[in-house]
């Protein structure tokens, strides 16, 4: 596949958005490949128990963001990673429960820090 501006699917593949109760604008990120792909990872690749550790690298981003939050939800304590301080703090706003810059901090030194 690549981009293009009109595609030939078959109606397996594909399915209408409902813009009545959500905007359109969420399948670019919880409702649409963003969360699926974080839910199907976490969920059913995964399968982690409550207490366990998880960490998102690029945790900011919009799979990583979704990832955090349902490792929350999960249970788990959730560790993230991202390329400014001011991004790290938003990761804690979300509920991170560490985080760290990796353009200042190692990440094998951080990960040390955070989950000993």
């Amino acid at each position: 596949w690549r981009w293009c501006e009109v595609a030939v699917l078959p109606a397996s593949l594909v399915f209408p958005l409902d813009s009545y109760h959500e905007p359109a604008s969420s399948a670019l990120g919880v409702l649409g490949m963003p969360g699926r792909t974080a839910y199907y990872g976490l969920f059913e690749v995964l399968k982690p128990e409550p207490g366990q550790v998880l960490f998102v690298s690029g945790a900011h981003g919009a799979t990583g963001a979704v990832l955090g939050q349902l490792g929350k939800i999960a249970g788990l304590r959730v560790l993230g990673s991202a390329g400014s301080k001011q991004k790290v703090q938003e990761l804690y706003d979300m509920g991170f429960d560490g985080a760290f810059n990796y353009r200042e901090e190692d990440a094998q030194m951080a990960l040390k820090r955070l989950a000993p």
